[in-house]
């Protein structure tokens, strides 16, 4: 399977099913993610794929929580990146629950314990905010023109006393997690040597 497929696989659970079904299901699964492979095609195919992400899907604005710099996609991919470099050596780091997985591999010792804070608590933060736009904004959310009970409603959705702060909030939580992205994936890929061709 191709790399992004594994990382798919790090967010496979078995919903429903005859039982026997979804033990041979959860097995395969499991030795997918177990197998050993090159943590340099790893590290390169990973932040590949956040760059062709970035060129496809650019964030709207501050407030896409998915795709803007540090928001989910950087958060989750650097999750399943540990996930699969790791889960050979200790398969405990796997979860499907990205929250989860983040704490299991700090546990593991493949994350610094305030490293994994830093992106839980950035992951908790843009899930409300995501959670709360997807139910009040049809399509880009616009700051400027929100009505203030809605700028209200998102702060206090998030746990904030106004908008203001929650915007603060975002952006340091935005700064924080995309650090740690480049840290962890965009700045070792990118020292990585030229790949072979076969030319």
């Amino acid at each position: 399977a191709w790399t992004w497929e594994r990382m798919a696989l790090t967010r496979a659970r078995v919903i429903c099913g005859p039982e026997r079904l979804g033990r041979t299901t959860e097995a395969a699964i499991h030795s997918v993610l177990t197998e050993g492979r090159d943590p340099d095609v790893l590290l390169r195919d990973i932040a590949t794929m956040r760059e062709r992400i970035a060129r496809e899907h650019p964030a709207a604005s501050l407030w896409d929580a998915k795709y803007c710099p540090g928001g989910l996609v950087d958060i989750e991919f650097v999750c399943q990146y540990l996930q699969l470099r790791h889960a050979s050596e200790n398969d405990n780091v796997l979860r499907a629950n990205t929250h989860d997985a983040l704490t299991a591999v700090a546990e593991a010792g493949f994350l610094p314990p305030s490293t994994a804070k830093t992106l839980t608590g950035a992951l908790v933060l843009w899930q409300k905010v995501q959670a709360m736009l997807r139910l009040t904004v049809a399509g880009a959310f616009d700051e400027e023109g929100a009505p203030e009970g809605q700028r209200r409603a998102l702060a206090r959705f998030a746990g904030m006393t106004s908008f203001e702060d929650l915007r603060d909030a975002v952006v340091d939580a935005s700064d924080w997690a995309r650090a740690v992205f480049e840290e962890i994936l965009a700045g070792p890929a990118a020292a990585l040597p030229p790949e072979k061709t076969d030319e």
